[in-house]
């Protein structure tokens, strides 16, 4: 065999190989970019943020966990469970739950949405209500997640309102 014949052979066997190696860089490539890509079925928050009683004038402080379900490509379903304070010197506690809505796709997606949250007291002075809840935020590359909120009680729907704010960080 010639040496024109062995380094003709020699050089196909380096482009095979390359090629090889090429394949599998790029099926790896494709294979993180889609896992980093697709979004999540089940987004957990540690939340922290305030209302404000429009009726009272009360601040109020809350801490406590958002779960988000996926349920389609645009809507989601967020479970809530936190920790509430007046003043530092009542304490209760919002259970809720909550369809949302994403607005757009990409990795800041602006979301909207409604559903009900249980407000449980932990004095016997007052009562469990019923709660509405509307709120509109932003979730960002889905590491934080900005909530503006609406809520009023159910029996006394528009009377008696709050506002608030939260923020959430993926735990």
């Amino acid at each position: 065999m010639t040496n024109r014949k062995v380094l003709i052979r020699f050089i196909l066997a380096i482009f095979l190989i390359a090629g090889f190696c090429a394949e599998i860089f790029a099926q790896e490539k494709i294979i993180r970019y889609k896992r980093y890509e697709e979004p999540q079925d089940i987004v957990n928050y540690f939340s922290v943020g305030g209302e404000y009683s429009l009726d009272d004038e009360v601040l109020i402080g809350q801490a406590g966990l958002i779960i988000d379900f996926r349920l389609s490509s645009t809507l989601f379903m967020s479970g809530e469970g936190f920790v509430v304070t007046e003043d530092f010197k009542r304490y209760s506690f919002n259970v809720g739950m909550i369809i949302n809505s994403k607005l757009t796709e990409g990795k800041t997606v602006p979301f909207l949405g409604a559903g009900i949250s249980l407000h449980i007291p932990t004095s016997s002075t007052l009562s469990t209500e019923l709660v509405t809840k509307a709120n509109i935020g932003m979730i960002i590359e889905e590491d934080f997640r900005f909530t503006f909120y609406y809520t009023t009680p159910v029996d006394h729907l528009f009377e008696y309102s709050r506002v608030g704010v939260s923020l959430g960080i993926q735990i």
